[in-house]
């Protein structure tokens, strides 16, 4: 990177647990403030879940604190960060001569130092618009060290700013604190598809979660994030990507993810060359394998294999929660000499062909049963509805009984549903019925009454009932309207993307 720095200082390391008498390099990151402009969400610390150790949710560092990895520290002082009010970034690295590993990581305020006014480039062109200062030499930092136990320890950590701190409302704002999560992703990509803009997307979100400090990354971080999906489409159909190994699973994994995701995998690949996995149980169906890093044997992983069945399971639960495997299970696969990934370890959603499926008319018809699959989307989907039937049940006395009847109703078939006592109607992916005996419900109102008062309520109810049945119909009318509407823009999006290709090729 061109605004980077990156100065060596080779000599004798010092101190310390994990670094003592052994050979260092020193790595200083000099970061301009051209670069800490950047509005990539997913720059700096937005890479890692925020971290909080078990127990008080307000401790603050202390020196002798231990973690168990160098990125568990490193989210555990950006989370402190967040609380107080200032950003962070990596400040210096020192690396073993031995073999390069990381023993000492030292993070500061974003404010630390001052601006590197270097005198060249400053001659050489005229700086048109220049930036703001941002650096006013703030000493607040903290530095991690690895100990003989393989735990990352705190050597030093400096509390006091020199400057302001920022307030709840506007830490949002702050570089390291800016991230897309997971959920907001999933909406970005579903209001793109249906055509909207990152304006109308961010007015979008920020109702959505209730005020732009809830969102947690700006409009800018959203186009980045839009712009960044269309090229990362583009590269993915239209160029291959470097491999680093003969491996027949890398080029066939190259040819089946998109590129994001084989950049992972690729990572995970060539980190199985430096794991050793050697059998520690075999009951003749189920072989449990011990997997750890060659001179790590302090940190081991198991994996299970069937080898009938071509399944594996790890014990740090990566395809679980990512969808990928890990470099312990591929480490296992390699031993066992498996050269090709099975079929059920490829998740169709980090394929190539994952998107494209989205333009077809097919996927529109069956949009509930595919995108309903995440619960995640289901969660924001009934949040959004619930969201307005409470507004629309609060303008009035009459409106809120329709709404309190609706939901009474949706929570007895709700209950029905999760007991798996109904049987649940459908067609075209829209609940119709629910019965409770494997037939269609009697609505007929003078069913199953048991007195006067009994006959005169159920009356009322069945009364509101066809009034919440006609804004219901009201309302399948306008999504058949929106969905007809949905589908022409999609095929629109189709043809343009075809008219592109053919001006590409």
């Amino acid at each position: 990177m061109e605004n980077e720095v990156i100065e060596f200082d080779i000599g004798l390391g010092g101190g310390g647990g994990g670094g003592g008498g052994d050979d260092v390099v020193d790595i200083v990151h000099h970061v301009d403030d051209e670069e800490m402009t950047d509005s990539s969400p997913t720059a700096g610390f937005g890479l890692f879940e925020t971290y909080i150790p078990e127990g008080d949710p307000d401790l603050e560092p202390y020196e002798g604190m231990e973690f168990e990895s160098e990125e568990a520290a490193k989210a555990f002082y950006n989370s402190y960060a967040r609380r107080v009010g200032f950003s962070t970034r990596v400040s210096s690295s020192r690396r073993s001569r031995k073999d390069g590993a990381i023993i000492q990581r030292s993070f500061v305020c974003a404010k630390e130092g001052f601006r590197n006014l270097n005198e060249k480039r400053t001659k050489d062109r005229e700086i048109k618009r220049p930036r703001t200062i941002t650096r006013v030499g703030c000493k607040a930092s903290l530095s991690v060290k690895i100990q003989d136990s393989g735990q990352w320890a705190v050597s030093s950590f400096i509390k006091g700013h020199n400057h302001e701190l920022v307030p709840p409302d506007q830490v949002h704002c702050l570089r390291s604190h800016r991230q897309i999560s997971g959920p907001a992703k999933t909406l970005i990509d579903t209001l793109q598809a249906a055509g909207m803009g990152p304006r109308r997307i961010m007015s979008a979100l920020i109702k959505e979660y209730g005020g732009i400090s809830k969102v947690g990354f700006t409009e800018v971080d959203c186009r980045n994030y839009m712009r960044n999906n269309l090229k990362a489409d583009y590269d993915t159909m239209n160029t291959s990507p470097v491999l680093r190994t003969p491996s027949p699973m890398e080029k066939q994994a190259s040819e089946l993810y998109t590129r994001k995701l084989f950049m992972r995998f690729q990572a995970e690949l060539v980190g199985t060359l430096t794991f050793m996995a050697s059998k520690a149980e075999d009951d003749g169906e189920i072989t449990r394998y011990q997997v750890s890093k060659f001179g790590e044997d302090h940190r081991t992983y198991y994996v299970r294999f069937n080898v009938l069945q071509m399944r594996a399971t790890c014990s740090c639960q990566m395809f679980e929660f990512s969808g990928l495997l890990c470099r312990h299970v591929l480490a296992v696969l390699r031993v066992t000499n498996v050269l090709t990934l099975p079929s059920h370890y490829i998740l169709k959603r980090w394929t190539k062909n994952a998107k494209s499926s989205v333009i077809l008319e097919e996927r529109v018809v069956d949009v509930f049963s595919n995108y309903l699959e995440s619960h995640t989307v289901r969660y924001n989907t009934l949040r959004h509805e619930a969201y307005k039937l409470v507004d629309v049940g609060a303008e009035s006395v009459d409106t809120y009984t329709v709404a309190s009847l609706a939901l009474e109703e949706a929570a007895k078939r709700v209950a029905l549903a999760t007991k798996g006592e109904g049987r649940i109607l459908t067609t075209n992916g829209r609940v119709k019925k629910i019965s409770t005996d494997g037939t269609r419900a009697n609505n007929h109102p003078g069913a199953h009454r048991k007195s006067l008062a009994w006959e005169a309520s159920e009356d009322d109810m069945d009364k509101k009932i066809r009034e919440l049945n006609h804004d219901l119909d009201c309302a399948k009318h306008k999504c058949e309207v929106y969905r007809a509407n949905l589908l022409s823009v999609l095929r629109d999006i189709e043809d343009h993307k075809q008219q592109l290709s053919i001006k590409v090729q």
